[in-house]
């Protein structure tokens, strides 16, 4: 199933490139009519599966020779590569966290990690970005967002407007914020305030602490996929808890430093509460993810309960 799951969504990557929607210098969409689809969201989902599954094969030989994997790790390559081409740099890099702590929790190292295959793969994004770099082709939004990162409030009306309003947005809220409902910065100064900034919107309206307890709940749920991957004993299930896991995590980290000023914008959506179709599905079908392993873990103790109790009966 993870090999066909991995074809479907590698045959919309390709689509998106040739029919896909631009939005804010991204061609990343496909629009369905009822829905505009982001493949690359659900490559996510594909990639968490389809590494669970190959490196739970391959154990232990791919913690001594990651070669074994060299044919999944040059499709892997392929899709990333797939959506870089997109302009999609924050999604490229999100999912490259994902796929490195994955792999690390394997046991695989960072030392394998930049050997064989994964060096070309590596190689290859570098030359491309140097290439980009050197010869002035890096896209004007990109070279807009390193500039502004330092000082944003230099180019307030310029490349700087979205970054100053949601500093000013945070700062308005204060401790306890303005009341729910009652934010101002979402009525026409804070851009894509339902997406992207949408925490922003509520550090206005519900204050350091109403966005310290969001921030709690989501790291919350990345806390219990940790622990569930300790207690399965299914080396699958670990990494698919580790890979949600570090989807939530990095996304939630991502999204916020973007928004405050700490890293550049790269139009990552905050986990389960920014508006988006195919963000929520990709989200959905993690924590389904998520449920199914803890569903498990609860019928495997079941079982080992029962059969120590059969024991017990056939001791005495």
């Amino acid at each position: 199933i993870q090999k066909w799951i991995m074809i479907i969504i590698f045959i919309l990557l390709f689509l998106t490139l040739i029919i896909g929607k631009n939005i804010n210098g991204s061609k990343s969409w496909i629009n369905l009519g009822f829905m505009n689809l982001q493949a690359s969201e659900l490559l996510k989902i594909a990639f968490i599966l389809y590494i669970s599954y190959v490196i739970s094969r391959k154990l232990p030989q791919v913690r001594e020779k990651i070669k074994v994997i060299a044919a999944p790790l040059f499709l892997i390559g392929v899709c990333l590569f797939l959506v870089l081409l997109q302009g999609d740099i924050g999604q490229t890099l999100l999912i490259m966290i994902i796929i490195v702590s994955m792999f690390i929790f394997a046991g695989i190292g960072v030392q394998k990690l930049v050997r064989g295959p994964v060096l070309l793969i590596a190689g290859s994004f570098i030359a491309i970005a140097s290439l980009f770099i050197v010869s002035g082709m890096m896209p004007h939004y990109l070279k807009a967002r390193f500039s502004t990162l330092m000082n944003p409030f230099s180019s307030e009306a310029g490349t700087g407007y979205h970054l100053t309003n949601s500093l000013m947005a945070i700062g308005n809220g204060g401790l306890f914020g303005r009341g729910l409902g009652n934010g101002i910065m979402k009525l026409g100064y804070l851009p894509e305030a339902h997406t992207d900034f949408i925490f922003a919107v509520i550090c206005e309206e519900l204050g350091l602490v109403g966005g310290l307890f969001v921030i709690c709940l989501l790291f919350f749920i990345v806390y219990r996929a940790f622990v569930l991957a300790t207690k399965t004993p299914s080396y699958f299930y670990k990494l698919i808890c580790v890979g949600v896991a570090s989807y939530i995590g990095s996304q939630t980290f991502v999204n916020l430093g973007g928004i405050s000023a700490t890293i550049p914008l790269t139009g990552v959506p905050r986990p389960f509460i920014s508006f988006g179709c195919s963000s929520m599905l990709s989200l959905s079908i993690a924590m389904g993810l998520i449920l199914l392993v803890a569903k498990q873990i609860k019928i495997d103790e079941k079982r080992s309960q029962k059969a120590r109790k059969q024991k017990l009966v056939i001791t005495r």
